[in-house]
């Protein structure tokens, strides 16, 4: 009787060794990811489950100028963790960024615009979108905004 309870309390274990598609699955942290979040004052990028950051602060040696004199870049990192890394790939999956149909959204090349640019490498596949921000233009993507949201959301954590 006994050795009937240690056959079959080793078989899911011989299942997972086995790799069997029974007892194994594939999870989202073992993909290779690669995300490049860029505007006028910040970039970070995503690698795996590595982020690192650097914000521009401009300063001014005369208070009433909108010419800055100097910039000073700040740089940050921060490692996600598997849930964070699990999110973010399941977003990039299912909220169509991979697919939008453009690679440009927004204000017109000629226009005065803030430019922000999403690029993300998964799965064999690769997207660079630019998105030219203006209150008289379209407006960005769903898809854009939400993985620009939970790009900020970690860039937050990162020291």
């Amino acid at each position: 009787m006994n050795y009937f309870r240690f056959i079959r309390s080793i078989i899911p274990l011989l299942f997972y060794l086995l790799n069997l598609p029974a007892f194994s699955q594939t999870k989202p942290n073992n993909q290779i990811i690669y995300l490049e979040h860029s505007s006028s004052n910040l970039s970070v990028i995503i690698h795996q489950n590595n982020l690192e950051a650097t914000e521009y602060k401009d300063s001014y040696d005369n208070p009433v100028s909108s010419i800055p004199s100097g910039r000073k870049e700040v740089k940050k990192k921060y490692t996600l963790t598997k849930e964070e890394l699990n999110d973010l790939i399941t977003l990039i999956k299912k909220n169509g960024f991979m697919s939008l149909p453009k690679s440009e959204y927004g204000a017109n090349i000629k226009d005065r615009f803030y430019s922000y640019t999403l690029y993300v490498k998964a799965e064999g596949k690769e997207k660079k979108v630019l998105y030219r921000s203006n209150p008289s233009a379209e407006a960005a993507p769903k898809a854009f905004l939400e993985i620009e949201a939970m790009v900020n959301k970690l860039y937050q954590k990162a020291r």
